[in-house]
């Protein structure tokens, strides 16, 4: 049986895997939304900024769930389950999006230095 240390460890590396791919996928939605809707991004960014950070909180709970005693089956299916479908929607734009942006930058790159 892995020690707690490795657990801890390996949480972590998943927390900070996961949380990359956020932040990624967050400055990508940002960027776009100031590029094409620039007057309504105004009022939507900080929205949405929160609803990513509100959606990272069952990772506490995760961290916490030995000392919580609350009734453990409904309290995970009520944060695990959208936890588990954003966490999954997250690395697929992140999957999508990160060709999309190595492209853009070689194509702006090139762009830029063949009219020098």
């Amino acid at each position: 049986m892995p020690s707690k240390q490795i657990y801890l460890y390996f949480f972590l590396g998943v927390v900070f895997v996961f949380s990359v791919a956020e932040i990624f996928v967050y400055f990508q939605l940002r960027r776009i939304l100031r590029r094409d809707f620039s007057e309504k991004s105004k009022k939507w960014i900080p929205i949405i900024r929160w609803v990513f950070i509100g959606m990272n909180i069952p990772i506490i709970f995760l961290f916490f769930r030995k000392d919580i005693k609350a009734d453990l089956p409904v309290l995970t299916t009520i944060l695990l389950y959208p936890f588990t479908v954003w966490q999954f929607l997250i690395i697929l734009w992140a999957i999508i999006l990160i060709p999309v942006t190595i492209y853009r930058i070689i194509h702006n790159k090139i762009h830029v230095t063949s009219h020098r």
